[in-house]
């Protein structure tokens, strides 16, 4: 072998090592130190600026891993903290605590990819509510004397109020509440005036928010197999964790009511719309919010035809298909007949909706008005197992979906139902019907019992407007099993609008003690229902003790 080739070779041996050590470099995570673009822990300064500059270098490489040193970190100014297009990024936060001080910030991830968050905090400065009793009720407002560790600037708008229990830190027993649009002044350092009207009286307890749905603490938008781990947030001004994407999992997360406060979100602890693959929450915990523990749907969109091929919407634009997607058409009480897949989907000029067009003929059982909703962004999976739910408004997951097993999971003191399953064209436009939903092994204690109270602690029904009655088998294979439920004021298993359901060796004690609906008279209410089978359940001290009560348009219904 000549010296010549001897050099090719050696020069080919060093652009593959060099070409293998980039490549392994590019795969490894490289960390990325909070501390040198400037962000100090525990020093009360703004770490906006640094956060964003740490942001912008993980946009600039893949397999970054961005490392909080333990501490308290201010966002201050900033805006957003953003990570927009990151591939394969961690984010290690050693137990860090990020605190906002505007209602408008938050972490958003937009079109990430193999994303991981661990060990990481989130809470905002000033809070987005507060609390306290009522010392006077005035001719059009009303005197709160604040509790402690409380304390607002005057004048705060007020967008909610709602009647809480001052020491248990629960929503109360038929309380009151209302959305309003308010305004308020300071009288003295803790003596605050609402300027609001409603069946108040001296010596209410009220937690008021100055924010509903202003903005979620986490949001992804898009992208896919993202994982929370150990990522706690203590409040909000709207939405915990929000998610629009494909594969999702929070393991040992929460949502926690900080001690001294009466509630963590002002809105849903986790919200997840649209989303498509798995949807994965394992051992955590959501106490407190404003409203559900977990909401997850998909979305209907109302339609015109237009030509043979082309339908019409005025929905919001996030809301519609894409081209390719698969869509399923429902009618008026929600009963699917018929789907079709997306050709292209474009602004109407005329209107300002949305046109989507099909690549084949509009069904003939179509009329103007009825509804689709996209199966191509819809959960192939849905697992909630091990998670607590507590204390808070509203219901403790809401599911529209299918596929979905909620299993060894609790549900304490909560104002609605634990579980509910719906399908709504009533008023969010949640979608849609649902197929094979298991709920077992689950304890509901003390649910259902004051505002968004529904028919049963566990709730299965169809929302149609206008007073017309959904169909039976909008739900379709459905297994309740096993469950503890106890101290329920209604029923407590309610199920309508469904087929091919399952109820079997479920324990109920102490239901349906308020007789305040036609539910309360047995521990399972069943309405426009078919080929149901009822066995092995206990049930103790239920007024007037009956077992199961139908109601209209029940058939093949097998008690054992």
């Amino acid at each position: 072998m000549g010296k010549g080739m001897v050099s090719v070779m050696r020069w080919s041996f060093l652009v593959v090592l060099l070409l293998f050590v980039l490549s392994f470099s590019q795969a490894v995570a490289a960390d990325l130190d909070i501390t040198h673009f400037g962000a100090n822990p525990d020093d009360g300064k703004d770490d906006g600026p640094a956060l964003l500059k740490a942001i912008g270098t993980c946009q600039g490489r893949a397999n970054a891993n961005l490392v909080f040193k333990k501490g308290t970190y201010d966002i201050i100014s900033g805006g957003m903290l953003v990570f927009d297009g990151c591939k394969n990024l961690k984010i290690t936060g050693n137990n860090s605590v990020l605190v906002f001080h505007d209602w408008n910030q938050g972490l958003a991830f937009n079109i990430c990819h193999n994303l991981t968050v661990a060990n990481l905090a989130l809470d905002y400065n000033p809070l987005p509510f507060c609390a306290g009793t009522i010392s006077a009720v005035n001719n059009d407002s009303i005197d709160v004397r604040l509790a402690p560790g409380y304390s607002v600037k005057g004048p705060e708008g007020i967008k909610a109020w709602m009647e809480y229990e001052p020491d248990s830190f629960v929503p109360a027993a038929s309380g009151l509440e209302a959305y309003i649009d308010a305004t308020s002044e300071l009288l003295s350092s803790q003596l605050w005036r609402v300027h609001v009207r409603g069946p108040f009286r001296p010596g209410m307890f009220l937690v008021l928010r100055h924010a509903v749905y202003t903005h979620q603490a986490i949001f992804v938008n898009g992208g896919n197999d993202i994982q929370f781990n150990n990522v706690t947030i203590y409040t909000a001004p709207g939405m915990g964790f929000h998610a629009r994407c494909e594969n999702i999992r929070l393991k040992n997360c929460g949502v926690l009511v900080r001690p001294g406060r009466h509630m963590s979100t002002t809105a849903d602890a986790t919200h997840f719309d649209l989303c498509s693959g798995q949807i994965r929450m394992e051992n955590c915990v959501f106490e407190g919010m404003g409203d559900d523990g977990a909401n997850i749907h998909g979305k209907f969109v109302r339609l015109r035809k237009v030509d043979e091929r082309t339908l019409d919407s005025a929905e919001p634009a996030w809301t519609m298909p894409q081209a390719n997607d698969i869509i399923e058409f429902v009618g008026s009480h929600l009963l699917p007949y018929a789907t079709a897949q997306v050709s292209a989907v474009k602004a109407n000029p005329s209107n300002g909706h949305t046109l989507i067009s099909l690549k084949n003929p509009i069904p003939e059982a179509f009329s103007d008005g009825d509804y689709c909703h996209d199966l191509t962004k819809i959960p192939s999976e849905v697992i909630i197992t091990g998670c607590k739910f507590r204390s808070n408004r509203a219901r403790g997951t809401l599911i529209a979906a299918r596929n979905v097993t909620i299993e060894k999971c609790s549900f304490e003191n909560i104002s609605s139902s634990a579980i509910q399953v719906e399908c709504d064209i009533g008023d969010w436009l949640e979608a849609g019907p649902t197929r094979n939903i298991v709920i077992r092994n689950n304890t509901v204690s003390h649910c259902n019992y004051g505002v968004c109270a529904r028919a049963g602690a566990i709730d299965v029904f169809a929302d149609i407007s206008g007073g017309i009655k959904s169909a039976v088998g909008v739900h379709q294979n459905l297994t309740i099993e096993k469950n503890e439920i106890t101290r329920i004021p209604r029923a407590a298993i309610n199920v309508s609008a469904a087929s091919n359901v399952i109820i079997r060796d479920n324990r109920m004690s102490d239901i349906g003690q308020t007789g305040r609906t036609p539910s309360s008279m047995g521990a399972i209410w069943l309405e426009r229902v078919s080929k149901v089978i009822i066995s092995d359940n206990t049930v103790t001290n239920t007024k007037p003790g009956e077992l199961v009560i139908q109601g209209e348009d029940c058939t093949e219904v097998t008690i054992k």
